[in-house]
């Protein structure tokens, strides 16, 4: 998982690429791209899988 786990994370509570972005002082396009690469790794194919793979299913 590596580096796109901290914004696997943050995405799987809820929080919009903006708001990673600045709790990890990153731009967002960064974030996007770390969700992208990160989405095949977690057996994910989008965003909205992110909860169900991490385990929360709010």
């Amino acid at each position: 998982m590596g580096t796109h786990t901290g914004p696997g994370q943050a995405c799987a509570r809820g929080l919009r690429n903006r708001e990673i972005a600045d709790q990890l002082f990153l731009s967002p396009r960064t974030v996007s791209s770390h969700l992208h690469n990160a989405y095949p790794e977690l057996g994910a194919s989008g965003r909205h899988q992110l909860r169900e793979v991490a385990g929360d299913p709010r």
